[in-house]
């Protein structure tokens, strides 16, 4: 459950390589952290059937089909070997719902992997009506990477990846 800041804070995790330190001319040293996981985005757009509203309309943003578990095995080829355990996650609203421009973003942090294809997908919920968007070819999560989805929801959705 990615639904909360304090969820999504919790599933960033840092490393640093051990070769990477640079010691300078004053006896500071310089430790470099990198994100290891994977950050999705996904920055929606209304239709035009959805007018300008006050509130968001939108009730819950998810992605489903990839793993939500994994082991990390640092220095190997393939660091990460993603679990079996693959489950709904509900992504945390970070950008505000834009009144004028009908935009919100949501996300979530997770597991690098390649996710085979029409596994992977985002299911948008507004009031009663139910989005869903599924990738059509095989989808790959990589560390350190924000992967952005910009997608259009309404009669005539679309999405585009980043």
């Amino acid at each position: 459950d990615q639904s909360t800041a304090d969820s999504i804070k919790a599933s960033d995790h840092l490393y640093y390589s051990s070769n990477a330190i640079t010691p300078s001319e004053n006896g500071t040293i310089s430790i470099p952290l990198n994100h290891i996981m994977s950050k999705i985005s996904v920055q929606l757009t209304l239709g035009t059937e959805y007018k300008a509203s006050e509130t968001n309309p939108i009730t819950s943003v998810s992605a489903f089909g990839a793993s939500t578990g994994a082991t990390y095995s640092p220095g190997a080829e393939t660091p990460w070997s993603a679990g079996s355990n693959v489950s709904k996650i509900t992504l945390f609203p970070s950008v505000e719902y834009n009144t004028a421009d009908r935009t919100a973003t949501y996300e979530a942090i997770l597991v690098p992997q390649t996710i085979a294809a029409n596994t992977f997908g985002i299911e948008i919920r507004i009031g009663e009506k139910t989005y869903e968007w599924k990738s059509a070819e095989a989808f790959t999560l990589t560390g350190g990477t924000n992967h952005t989805l910009e997608m259009t929801v309404g009669n005539a959705s679309s999405a585009n990846i980043n």
